[in-house]
């Protein structure tokens, strides 16, 4: 993992399937078959991405509102382990959700 961060992170500025820690990039295409950052990315997937270094401070994150769309939006430890789905409890709304926060050391996100 700690090479898919590197080769993920390693640009100035957001560009294509990568960013630089600490900001999302949106991939505004599905992933074709030569996408190799990730082992099996979903082919019919646009992901929305983001590296986050808790070891300082904590990152608060927010979700809007998403009008009824699905998603999703797994945490991920440095194993690809999902240590959290902050909306899994109330996907059935779907409305922007209380800010989280994500700190060092804890296998779970706490509201802020």
């Amino acid at each position: 993992m700690e090479m898919t961060r590197r080769v993920m992170t390693n640009v100035a500025a957001p560009v294509g399937t990568r960013a630089p820690m600490g900001q999302f990039v949106r991939m505004r295409e599905y992933p074709s078959a030569k996408f190799r950052d990730v082992t099996a990315p979903n082919a019919d997937t646009l992901y929305t991405t983001a590296w986050l270094d808790v070891t300082k401070e904590p990152w608060i994150v927010s979700i809007p509102d998403m009008k009824g769309r699905f998603f999703l939006f797994p945490m991920l430890d440095g194993w690809t382990n999902v240590f959290q789905d902050p909306e899994s409890a109330r996907r059935a709304r779907r409305r922007s959700s209380t800010p989280l926060r994500a700190r060092a050391g804890r296998a779970r996100c706490r509201r802020a």
